[in-house]
């Protein structure tokens, strides 16, 4: 299976990636998490989401692992569409692993 790619809308060079989010939206009742996240993240490559608090890290990586689901938008693995319009790939499915960070404090 090969690689999806696009064009960098900053650079115009074509990257070819393993992961693209593309326009992910999440609302929980009236808070909008997400407003139209975009990610690529090349073949190969790390990458950190850093933020503050509350502005929506974890709830596209768990958009991205399949535990949620967004209310538009999709998301690509390779070239396979595991979330999207009329596709919804289960987390079982999809061959990424989340491990969740908690806070600990020494008593």
């Amino acid at each position: 299976m090969g690689l999806a790619t696009v064009v960098d809308s900053t650079s115009r060079r074509a990257v070819t990636g393993a992961l693209f989010a593309s326009n992910v939206r999440k609302t929980f009742g009236e808070d909008a998490v997400l407003r139209g996240a975009d990610l690529c993240v090349p073949a190969g490559k790390t990458l950190a989401l850093l933020g503050p608090s509350g502005c929506g890290k974890t709830t596209l990586l768990r958009i991205i692992a399949g535990l949620e689901s967004a209310d538009s938008g999709s998301i690509t693995l390779g070239e396979r569409v595991v979330a999207g319009p009329d596709v919804n790939v289960p987390a079982e499915r999809r061959g990424i692993g989340m491990v969740f960070q908690e806070r600990h404090t020494d008593s």
